[in-house]
């Protein structure tokens, strides 16, 4: 039975020495499908994860409105989404309250909302200075009310801005 094995090495290695090209070429066949199977494994496995990151960069991909005439949710309604959306691979919730108020007399559409888990949802947002601090009377402003308000926008950073509701309304707390 050795006889065997070693009459079959012994031709092996002899075919092996004679033919160099066949053998190169058996090598390169071996490399080429070794890097298309790791090619495969990588795209397997990383092209979900990383498209899924990619998706929530971009933001929320569910609104919920309130129906009818009212034009808020209470806290106990919002409770309510987040126990039935709980489990369904939800990076964040963030609520926000649409008003026109005016910022430097200025009328603007603004959003208010709960900054610390708008960081969570909205990681992509580029914010010059420090976020606001929870608690805290601070505003965001985008970069072209900035434009507006000041000549260099960079010196408004830390400073404050006059925000009122205008006459007859009332600034509702979020």
């Amino acid at each position: 039975m050795i006889k065997k094995y070693k009459m079959f090495f012994t031709m092996v290695i002899h075919a092996l020495l004679r033919r160099h090209t066949r053998m190169l070429v058996a090598l390169l066949a071996v490399a080429v499908g070794a890097t298309i199977i790791s090619g495969m494994i990588t795209v397997y496995r990383e092209v979900p994860q990383q498209m899924g990151r990619e998706f929530r960069a971009y933001g929320a991909n569910l609104l919920i409105l309130p129906n009818g005439d009212e034009a808020t949710y209470d806290k106990g309604e919002l409770d309510k989404v987040r126990t039935l959306l709980s489990g369904n691979e939800i990076v964040g919730i963030t609520p926000y309250l649409y008003d026109t108020l005016e910022v430097n007399k200025q009328p603007v559409t603004t959003a208010g909302t709960d900054f610390k888990s708008l960081r969570e949802v909205s990681s992509y947002w580029q914010v010059r200075g420090e976020w606001p601090k929870e608690g805290a009377r601070e505003v965001l402003l985008g970069a072209e009310l900035a434009k507006k308000i000041s000549r260099d926008p960079d010196k408004l950073i830390g400073q404050n801005v006059s925000i009122s509701a205008g006459e007859g309304k009332a600034v509702r707390p979020f």
